[in-house]
């Protein structure tokens, strides 16, 4: 039997999200994916779900916060249910096709950074395996004499890449290629 809910409270729908993912995720993480969803979906500020708890939802946000949690509860990873990771301040659209950006991987960003921080005459930098183009964006955006190129053998990695280095006037140059055609 199939029920469908056209209308809930916001107080009434966030205990039931919690409590379906209470087995899956622990507390803190939870509250971290209501408000990321709410803020993404609807541009709450974190403060409106307690401060509103008879806020009605209509059916479309009632529709896309179960969405949502359908997937958390098969755990799809929240960045490619909002198709959003942030890296090294900076939003960047992902999907299953790249990795999301991981928080180590900013260390590498800031250490490149650091070592040609003083750097007086233009730099040639190639990233194999872009992905999104988070590495190549980053260095591309807070190091102005990296002329970079970014490689990637998935030519759908590179369209995300693209789409993220023009929503952040990034200029790179984008190769794809499989390394493991290049003869030596």
């Amino acid at each position: 039997m199939i029920v469908l809910i056209l209308h809930m409270l916001l107080n009434e729908f966030r205990n039931h999200f919690t409590s379906s993912l209470t087995d899956h995720y622990p507390k803190s993480e939870i509250i971290a994916f209501y408000r990321r969803l709410t803020d993404f979906y609807f541009q709450w500020p974190p403060t409106f779900s307690v401060l509103n708890p008879e806020y009605q939802l209509n059916e479309e946000e009632l529709m896309k916060l179960s969405l949502a949690l359908d997937k958390l509860k098969k755990f799809r990873p929240l960045q490619y249910i909002i198709n959003e990771s942030y890296f090294y301040g900076r939003s960047f659209y992902v999907n299953e096709q790249v990795l999301i950006p991981r928080p180590e991987t900013e260390e590498l960003v800031k250490w490149v950074l650091s070592d040609f921080k003083d750097v007086k005459d233009h730099r040639n930098v190639l990233e194999l395996g872009t992905g999104s183009g988070c590495i190549a964006i980053s260095w591309a955006k807070e190091q102005s004499k990296f002329c970079i190129e970014a490689l990637d053998v998935s030519e759908t990695a590179l369209d995300i890449a693209k789409k993220n280095a023009s929503h952040h006037h990034a200029e790179i140059d984008f190769i794809q290629q499989d390394l493991t055609t290049i003869e030596v």
